[in-house]
């Protein structure tokens, strides 16, 4: 199966499953120096900063784990880039500010079969 296609179809999912919760989808695939981040989306007063990871099976773990200490510190530097970014824009509205919370989340996607992947 072709890896970068699981994987954007995985993203696809998540990006459908956050929008159908609620969330506003902000950003995917923000690309800074420090790193990349899947998706960004905004749910009430909290920025989630996403990590999506696409598997076809457990037999090497489940996807979450392949989530390390230095995937979570390129994570977390991306965050802070877009953080000042975001703030940037938003001092421009002529309405209130609103104080945010932020969290890195990972959605792990398990799948048998996607249409049109190999």
């Amino acid at each position: 199966m072709n890896k970068t296609l699981l994987g954007k179809s995985g993203e696809d999912m998540a990006t459908k499953f956050l929008y159908a919760k609620g969330h506003e989808i902000l950003a995917r695939g923000y690309r800074c120096k420090t790193g990349e981040i899947d998706i960004i989306s905004r749910y009430g007063d909290t920025i989630h900063f996403v990590e999506v990871k696409t598997r076809t099976g457990i037999e090497y773990g489940f996807p979450k784990e392949s989530v390390t200490k230095e995937k979570l510190k390129h994570i977390k530097n991306t965050a802070e880039f877009f953080i000042k970014d975001f703030e940037e824009k938003i001092k421009s509205c002529p309405c209130c500010i609103p104080e945010y919370k932020y969290t890195i989340d990972v959605i792990e996607v398990l799948v048998n079969h996607i249409e049109g992947v190999e």
